[in-house]
């Protein structure tokens, strides 16, 4: 989904619109509350744990209180399978490197920078603009455009010349 940990800690059942396919993400980073769309596999999971709340967090501590902290075993998973022998913190897979593959994954299938800051909730374009090297592709598409233009307007431009003679 995109979500950052704090927005899926702060989840409540009042939040999911089954209906409407989406979630209420409010109090975010930015300060702007957003929705984020359900997917199938969301829906399931979220279905699964449903059982007629209409308020209170939807995942809550083992004490029944708000999500503080990512669990051990998610970290000792990651660092079982991605973090052995990485040194650098920065290359180590953590909980928000599922926050950065979701957008990356949006730029890759195609989906606008724009559509992408929008469904990150991404304040300011330029944290959006990091993944647009993804793409190259849509790029090259897009600058071709324009490919045989020259020659359509010099053919239009040159009936009109001649025409006005």
């Amino acid at each position: 989904s995109g979500m950052r940990f704090g927005e899926i800690a702060s989840l409540e059942w009042q939040d999911i619109d089954f209906p409407d396919g989406r979630i209420l993400i409010r109090d975010t980073k930015t300060s702007q509350n957003r929705y984020v769309f359900l997917t199938s596999e969301i829906t399931k999971v979220l279905r699964n744990r449903h059982s007629g709340q209409r308020s209170g967090l939807i995942f809550t501590s083992r004490t029944g209180g708000k999500v503080d902290r990512i669990s051990k075993a998610y970290s000792r998973t990651a660092d079982d399978l991605f973090n052995e022998g990485v040194a650098d913190s920065r290359q180590r897979v953590c909980f928000h490197t599922l926050r950065h593959t979701y957008a990356s994954w949006l730029v890759q299938k195609g989906v606008d920078l724009y559509s992408v800051k929008e469904l990150m909730g991404h304040a300011d374009f330029k944290m959006t603009t990091r993944y647009s090297h993804l793409a190259p592709e849509g790029l090259r598409r897009k600058a071709k455009v324009l490919e045989g233009s020259l020659e359509e307007k010099a053919e239009v431009w040159t009936g009109v010349l001649k025409g006005s003679c």
